[in-house]
C-alpha cells in the first residue's frame, strides 16, 4: 500500500462550466477560493456572516444613546484602553474602558453633551507598559492639525450638527424640466443595465431603460465602451452568478 499522501480533490467550482476558458486556471481558483475560506473562518465569530462583519460600525465606534454616548473598539491585544480628548482635556486616567469577554472595549460617557460635535479624540492603547495614542478604529471623520500635523479622530454628531443636509432638490427640479443649457449625464452599459441573467440587447436597453433615464431628469447618456472582453464577468456582469457558482 502506497504510503503517499492522498490529495484532496480540487473543488468543482461552477464558475468553471459557465465559461471554459477558465478551465486552464483551475488550480489557481481553486488555490484562492481556499484562501478566501480560511480568511473567512478567521475573521467569523459563531454565527456571524460576512454581512454582519461589514456591519461593524454599527457596534463599533461612536454611538448616541438616550442618555449619554457609547464608545467601542476593537484591541483584543491591548491591556489597557483609554478614551482622551477635547471632552477630558486629554486626562491619560479619566476615562478606562472596559474589557468584554470578546476582545472588544467599551465606555458609556452619561449625558447628551458628554461629547459634542467637533471633538478631537483618541483611543490610548496600553501593551506590556507601552502607551500609544490611536485614531479610533471606526471614527466617522479623521483630520490633521494644520499646525502639530497630528492626525486626530473628531466626534461627529448625525442627529445633532453633523445632521446631513439634502442640497439637490433644486438639481432635480431642473433635470425634470429638461434644462438643454446643462448637459445631465447619465453614464450606462447596454449590457449590464438589464436586471436578467445574460447580457443585455440594444432593443431591450432603448425600450427599458431610457424611458426610466429621462423620466429621472437626465437629458444626456453615456454609453459605456461596447469592447470584445475574454470574461465579461470581470466588467462587473454576473457577478452575483460567480459567488452562486461557488458556493
Amino acid at each position: 500500500m502506497s504510503m503517499e499522501k492522498k490529495q484532496a480533490k480540487p473543488t468543482a467550482f461552477g464558475i468553471l462550466e459557465i465559461d471554459p476558458w477558465l478551465k486552464p486556471y483551475k488550480r489557481d481558483i481553486n488555490m484562492r477560493m481556499k484562501r478566501y475560506e480560511n480568511l473567512k473562518k478567521a475573521i467569523l465569530k459563531d454565527g456571524e456572516t460576512l454581512s454582519s462583519f461589514a456591519n461593524g460600525h454599527l457596534f463599533y465606534g461612536f454611538h448616541r444613546t438616550k442618555d449619554g454616548w457609547v464608545y467601542r473598539e476593537w484591541a483584543p491585544g491591548a491591556d489597557v484602553v483609554y478614551l482622551v480628548g477635547d471632552f477630558n482635556f486629554w486626562n491619560p486616567d479619566a476615562n478606562p474602558l472596559t474589557r468584554l469577554p470578546d476582545g472588544s472595549w467599551e465606555i458609556y460617557l452619561q449625558g447628551k453633551d458628554a461629547l459634542k460635535h467637533g471633538q478631537r479624540v483618541k483611543a490610548r492603547v496600553v501593551r506590556n507598559g507601552v502607551s500609544q495614542d490611536r485614531i479610533p478604529l471606526y471614527i466617522n471623520r479623521a483630520r490633521q492639525d494644520e499646525e502639530t500635523k497630528d492626525f486626530f479622530g473628531e466626534i461627529w454628531d448625525w442627529q445633532g450638527e453633523g445632521k446631513f443636509r439634502w442640497t439637490d432638490g433644486e438639481w432635480m427640479e431642473k433635470g425634470r424640466k429638461q434644462d438643454t443649457d446643462k448637459l445631465l449625464i447619465y453614464e450606462s452599459h447596454v449590457g449590464m443595465a438589464q436586471e436578467i441573467q445574460r447580457i443585455g440587447t440594444y432593443e431591450e436597453f432603448t425600450k427599458n431603460i431610457i424611458p426610466r433615464i429621462k423620466k429621472s431628469g437626465y437629458n444626456t447618456i453615456q454609453l459605456m465602451a461596447v469592447m470584445e472582453h475574454p470574461y465579461y464577468a470581470s466588467f462587473g456582469y454576473h457577478v452575483s452568478n460567480f459567488f452562486a457558482a461557488s458556493s
